[in-house]
Protein backbone atom coordinates (compact mmCIF):
# COMPACT_ATOMS: atom_id res chain seq x y z
CA UNK A 1 0.00 0.00 0.00
CA UNK A 2 1.08 2.86 -0.66
CA UNK A 3 1.38 5.71 1.82
CA UNK A 4 1.84 9.38 1.59
CA UNK A 5 2.48 12.07 4.83
CA UNK A 6 3.29 15.57 4.52
CA UNK A 7 6.11 16.84 7.03
CA UNK A 8 7.49 20.43 7.34
CA UNK A 9 5.99 21.29 3.78
CA UNK A 10 8.40 17.81 2.36
CA UNK A 11 6.19 15.01 1.11
CA UNK A 12 7.62 11.87 2.12
CA UNK A 13 6.70 8.30 0.16
CA UNK A 14 6.76 4.98 1.89
CA UNK A 15 5.87 2.12 -0.43
CA UNK A 16 5.72 -1.20 1.71
CA UNK A 17 6.93 -4.37 0.65
CA UNK A 18 5.71 -6.68 -2.19
CA UNK A 19 5.63 -10.47 -1.88
CA UNK A 20 4.75 -12.53 -5.14
CA UNK A 21 3.36 -15.90 -5.23
CA UNK A 22 2.87 -18.62 -8.22
CA UNK A 23 1.11 -21.39 -8.12
CA UNK A 24 1.30 -24.18 -10.17
CA UNK A 25 -0.95 -25.88 -12.83
CA UNK A 26 0.02 -29.70 -14.71
CA UNK A 27 -1.94 -31.31 -17.02
CA UNK A 28 -1.52 -34.74 -17.84
CA UNK A 29 -2.81 -37.80 -20.13
CA UNK A 30 -3.13 -40.83 -18.03
CA UNK A 31 -2.71 -42.93 -21.13
CA UNK A 32 1.17 -42.21 -21.36
CA UNK A 33 3.45 -43.59 -19.25
CA UNK A 34 4.57 -42.16 -15.95
CA UNK A 35 1.57 -40.02 -15.99
CA UNK A 36 0.00 -41.31 -12.98
CA UNK A 37 3.13 -40.62 -10.70
CA UNK A 38 3.05 -36.53 -11.96
CA UNK A 39 0.16 -35.99 -9.27
CA UNK A 40 1.80 -36.85 -6.22
CA UNK A 41 4.98 -35.24 -6.83
CA UNK A 42 2.76 -31.85 -8.31
CA UNK A 43 0.76 -32.04 -4.97
CA UNK A 44 3.88 -32.80 -2.25
CA UNK A 45 6.09 -29.67 -4.16
CA UNK A 46 2.82 -27.31 -4.16
CA UNK A 47 2.09 -28.22 -0.40
CA UNK A 48 5.87 -26.96 0.04
CA UNK A 49 5.23 -23.91 -1.77
CA UNK A 50 2.11 -23.36 0.01
CA UNK A 51 3.97 -23.85 3.84
CA UNK A 52 6.30 -21.22 2.52
CA UNK A 53 3.49 -19.27 1.43
CA UNK A 54 1.25 -19.06 4.51
CA UNK A 55 3.94 -16.71 6.32
CA UNK A 56 3.51 -14.17 3.32
CA UNK A 57 -0.40 -14.55 2.80
CA UNK A 58 -1.14 -13.69 6.00
CA UNK A 59 0.59 -10.26 5.95
CA UNK A 60 -1.64 -7.27 5.71
CA UNK A 61 -2.76 -6.37 2.35
CA UNK A 62 -0.62 -2.76 2.62
CA UNK A 63 2.71 -5.38 2.55
CA UNK A 64 2.15 -5.99 -1.34
CA UNK A 65 3.02 -2.81 -3.13
CA UNK A 66 2.47 -4.77 -6.79
CA UNK A 67 -1.25 -4.49 -6.40
CA UNK A 68 -3.66 -2.83 -9.05
CA UNK A 69 -3.61 0.38 -9.32
CA UNK A 70 -0.32 0.73 -7.05
CA UNK A 71 2.80 0.91 -8.81
CA UNK A 72 6.36 0.43 -7.67
CA UNK A 73 9.42 1.96 -9.50
CA UNK A 74 10.23 -0.64 -12.32
CA UNK A 75 13.54 -1.55 -13.41
CA UNK A 76 14.51 -2.48 -16.79
CA UNK A 77 17.59 -4.70 -15.25
CA UNK A 78 15.02 -6.82 -13.38
CA UNK A 79 12.40 -7.25 -16.11
CA UNK A 80 15.28 -8.38 -18.69
CA UNK A 81 14.36 -12.24 -19.32
CA UNK A 82 16.57 -12.94 -22.24
CA UNK A 83 19.63 -15.40 -21.81
CA UNK A 84 18.40 -15.90 -17.95
CA UNK A 85 14.78 -16.24 -17.80
CA UNK A 86 12.42 -14.27 -15.70
CA UNK A 87 13.21 -12.66 -11.89
CA UNK A 88 9.92 -10.40 -11.20
CA UNK A 89 6.43 -11.73 -11.81
CA UNK A 90 4.34 -9.14 -13.82
CA UNK A 91 2.00 -5.97 -12.82
CA UNK A 92 -0.90 -8.23 -14.40
CA UNK A 93 0.31 -9.80 -17.52
CA UNK A 94 3.71 -10.15 -19.44
CA UNK A 95 4.22 -11.41 -22.66
CA UNK A 96 7.24 -12.25 -24.50
CA UNK A 97 8.96 -14.37 -27.53
CA UNK A 98 12.67 -14.88 -28.31
CA UNK A 99 14.03 -16.06 -31.60
CA UNK A 100 17.05 -16.71 -33.41
CA UNK A 101 20.12 -18.81 -34.13
CA UNK A 102 21.52 -21.61 -31.58
CA UNK A 103 24.82 -22.56 -33.28
CA UNK A 104 26.23 -25.68 -31.21
CA UNK A 105 22.79 -27.10 -32.23
CA UNK A 106 22.92 -25.56 -35.83
CA UNK A 107 19.37 -25.18 -35.84
CA UNK A 108 16.76 -22.49 -35.21
CA UNK A 109 15.56 -21.34 -31.90
CA UNK A 110 12.05 -19.67 -30.19
CA UNK A 111 10.42 -19.06 -27.17
CA UNK A 112 6.82 -17.77 -26.42
CA UNK A 113 5.57 -17.15 -23.31
CA UNK A 114 2.74 -15.56 -21.25
CA UNK A 115 2.07 -14.91 -17.45
CA UNK A 116 -0.92 -13.89 -15.74
CA UNK A 117 -1.32 -12.62 -11.90
CA UNK A 118 -4.78 -14.08 -10.33
CA UNK A 119 -4.70 -12.85 -7.26
CA UNK A 120 -2.19 -10.51 -5.19
CA UNK A 121 1.39 -12.43 -5.44
CA UNK A 122 -0.46 -15.53 -7.83
CA UNK A 123 0.36 -16.10 -11.25
CA UNK A 124 0.33 -18.71 -13.69
CA UNK A 125 2.69 -18.99 -17.03
CA UNK A 126 2.65 -20.57 -20.24
CA UNK A 127 4.97 -21.19 -22.55
CA UNK A 128 6.41 -23.35 -25.65
CA UNK A 129 10.08 -23.65 -26.95
CA UNK A 130 10.66 -24.88 -30.46
CA UNK A 131 14.09 -25.83 -32.13
CA UNK A 132 17.16 -25.13 -30.03
CA UNK A 133 18.04 -28.16 -28.08
CA UNK A 134 14.84 -29.41 -28.04
CA UNK A 135 13.76 -32.09 -31.06
CA UNK A 136 9.81 -31.44 -30.54
CA UNK A 137 8.25 -28.39 -29.63
CA UNK A 138 7.91 -28.41 -25.72
CA UNK A 139 5.23 -26.54 -23.87
CA UNK A 140 5.26 -25.93 -20.43
CA UNK A 141 2.86 -24.69 -17.70
CA UNK A 142 3.13 -23.67 -14.16
CA UNK A 143 3.32 -20.94 -11.55
CA UNK A 144 5.75 -19.27 -9.43
CA UNK A 145 6.09 -17.30 -6.15
CA UNK A 146 7.95 -14.31 -5.42
CA UNK A 147 8.71 -14.33 -1.79
CA UNK A 148 10.87 -11.43 -1.68
CA UNK A 149 10.28 -8.08 -3.87
CA UNK A 150 13.58 -6.90 -4.72
CA UNK A 151 12.24 -3.62 -5.23
CA UNK A 152 11.31 -3.26 -1.02
CA UNK A 153 13.09 -5.87 0.37
CA UNK A 154 17.32 -6.10 0.34
CA UNK A 155 16.92 -8.86 -1.96
CA UNK A 156 14.22 -11.10 -4.29
CA UNK A 157 12.92 -14.14 -4.26
CA UNK A 158 11.16 -15.98 -6.87
CA UNK A 159 10.33 -19.91 -6.79
CA UNK A 160 8.62 -21.87 -9.66
CA UNK A 161 7.01 -25.48 -10.34
CA UNK A 162 6.41 -26.06 -14.16
CA UNK A 163 5.57 -29.05 -15.72
CA UNK A 164 7.12 -29.75 -19.33
CA UNK A 165 5.65 -32.32 -21.07
CA UNK A 166 8.68 -33.97 -24.39
CA UNK A 167 5.97 -32.41 -27.08
CA UNK A 168 2.03 -31.00 -27.15
CA UNK A 169 0.48 -34.11 -28.16
CA UNK A 170 2.74 -36.17 -25.03
CA UNK A 171 1.50 -36.22 -21.08
CA UNK A 172 5.17 -37.65 -19.98
CA UNK A 173 7.64 -34.94 -19.26
CA UNK A 174 9.44 -33.20 -16.25
CA UNK A 175 8.82 -31.16 -13.37
CA UNK A 176 10.78 -28.25 -12.79
CA UNK A 177 11.78 -26.63 -9.59
CA UNK A 178 13.49 -22.89 -9.73
CA UNK A 179 14.31 -20.49 -7.04
CA UNK A 180 15.81 -16.90 -8.50
CA UNK A 181 17.82 -14.59 -5.90
CA UNK A 182 18.08 -10.94 -7.29
CA UNK A 183 19.79 -7.87 -5.68
CA UNK A 184 19.36 -4.16 -6.63
CA UNK A 185 22.79 -2.28 -6.46
CA UNK A 186 21.45 1.11 -7.35
CA UNK A 187 19.46 0.98 -10.60
CA UNK A 188 21.71 -2.47 -11.48
CA UNK A 189 20.68 -5.97 -10.63
CA UNK A 190 22.98 -9.09 -9.68
CA UNK A 191 20.48 -12.35 -10.32
CA UNK A 192 21.51 -15.66 -9.53
CA UNK A 193 19.35 -19.19 -10.27
CA UNK A 194 19.61 -22.43 -9.20
CA UNK A 195 16.84 -24.91 -10.96
CA UNK A 196 16.50 -29.14 -10.90
CA UNK A 197 14.40 -30.89 -13.24
CA UNK A 198 12.88 -34.55 -13.03
CA UNK A 199 10.72 -36.95 -14.71
CA UNK A 200 8.34 -38.76 -12.36
CA UNK A 201 9.97 -41.91 -12.02
CA UNK A 202 12.85 -40.11 -10.87
CA UNK A 203 15.46 -41.55 -13.80
CA UNK A 204 16.05 -38.62 -15.96
CA UNK A 205 17.21 -35.64 -13.78
CA UNK A 206 19.18 -32.53 -14.44
CA UNK A 207 20.59 -29.55 -12.22
CA UNK A 208 21.40 -26.02 -13.39
CA UNK A 209 22.88 -22.50 -12.46
CA UNK A 210 23.43 -19.12 -14.11
CA UNK A 211 23.85 -15.50 -12.63
CA UNK A 212 23.82 -12.30 -14.61
CA UNK A 213 24.60 -8.36 -14.34
CA UNK A 214 23.09 -6.00 -16.00
CA UNK A 215 24.09 -2.42 -15.64
CA UNK A 216 21.43 0.70 -15.99
CA UNK A 217 23.34 3.23 -18.60
CA UNK A 218 19.88 4.96 -18.81
CA UNK A 219 16.03 4.24 -17.30
CA UNK A 220 15.61 2.42 -20.83
CA UNK A 221 18.46 1.23 -21.52
CA UNK A 222 20.86 -1.80 -19.83
CA UNK A 223 23.41 -3.83 -20.60
CA UNK A 224 25.77 -6.63 -19.24
CA UNK A 225 26.70 -10.11 -18.92
CA UNK A 226 24.71 -13.67 -18.77
CA UNK A 227 26.03 -17.31 -18.09
CA UNK A 228 24.27 -20.39 -17.17
CA UNK A 229 25.40 -24.31 -17.05
CA UNK A 230 22.98 -27.54 -17.29
CA UNK A 231 24.27 -31.30 -16.36
CA UNK A 232 22.19 -34.31 -16.75
CA UNK A 233 22.29 -36.92 -14.38
CA UNK A 234 21.23 -40.73 -14.86
CA UNK A 235 19.57 -41.81 -17.58
CA UNK A 236 18.99 -39.89 -20.60
CA UNK A 237 17.99 -39.74 -24.08
CA UNK A 238 20.66 -39.86 -26.49
CA UNK A 239 19.60 -37.08 -28.70
CA UNK A 240 19.99 -34.78 -24.91
CA UNK A 241 23.15 -33.34 -24.17
CA UNK A 242 25.28 -34.44 -21.21
CA UNK A 243 25.92 -30.72 -20.34
CA UNK A 244 25.89 -27.47 -21.85
CA UNK A 245 27.01 -23.75 -20.84
CA UNK A 246 26.04 -20.55 -22.31
CA UNK A 247 28.02 -17.01 -21.59
CA UNK A 248 27.49 -14.08 -23.09
CA UNK A 249 25.83 -10.20 -23.55
CA UNK A 250 22.70 -8.84 -23.12
CA UNK A 251 21.41 -5.45 -23.94
CA UNK A 252 17.79 -4.40 -23.29
CA UNK A 253 15.76 -1.03 -24.60
CA UNK A 254 12.03 -0.34 -23.43
CA UNK A 255 9.64 1.82 -24.52
CA UNK A 256 6.66 1.49 -22.33
CA UNK A 257 5.06 -1.19 -22.18
CA UNK A 258 7.27 -2.73 -24.88
CA UNK A 259 11.05 -4.20 -24.21
CA UNK A 260 13.20 -4.49 -26.92
CA UNK A 261 16.54 -7.18 -26.10
CA UNK A 262 19.30 -8.96 -27.61
CA UNK A 263 21.66 -11.85 -26.64
CA UNK A 264 25.06 -12.40 -28.42
CA UNK A 265 27.09 -15.45 -26.74
CA UNK A 266 28.76 -18.94 -27.48
CA UNK A 267 26.85 -21.91 -26.55
CA UNK A 268 28.62 -25.27 -25.70
CA UNK A 269 27.44 -28.43 -25.77
CA UNK A 270 28.39 -31.85 -25.19
CA UNK A 271 26.60 -34.42 -27.37
CA UNK A 272 28.07 -37.04 -29.45
CA UNK A 273 31.47 -34.52 -28.61
CA UNK A 274 31.86 -31.31 -27.74
CA UNK A 275 30.26 -28.54 -29.98
CA UNK A 276 31.08 -24.86 -29.73
CA UNK A 277 28.77 -22.60 -31.67
CA UNK A 278 27.46 -18.74 -31.94
CA UNK A 279 24.10 -18.00 -29.66
CA UNK A 280 22.74 -15.00 -31.58
CA UNK A 281 18.44 -14.15 -30.04
CA UNK A 282 16.71 -11.53 -29.98
CA UNK A 283 13.75 -10.81 -27.55
CA UNK A 284 10.24 -8.46 -27.85
CA UNK A 285 8.45 -8.27 -25.09
CA UNK A 286 5.49 -6.46 -23.65
CA UNK A 287 4.78 -5.47 -19.65
CA UNK A 288 1.05 -4.82 -18.94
Amino acid sequence: MLVQTLLAGERTTLIGGGDLLEVVAARATPATRGTTAIMPAMLMKLAVASALALPVLALPSQAFADEPGIREPDYLTLRSEIGFGVSLAPHLVSLTTEAGYDGAAKQGAATFAAEGRIWRGFSLRASAELGGLNDNARPAIGGAYQLLDPRTDPVGLRVSVTYKPEGFTEGEGEIEDVAVVTRLIGNDSLRGFVAWGNDPEFAEEDGEIGGSYLHAFRSDFVAGVSARYRRGFGAHKATEPNWDTTAGLVAAYTFHPVRLEVFVGDETISRDGTHSGLLGLFGLGVEL
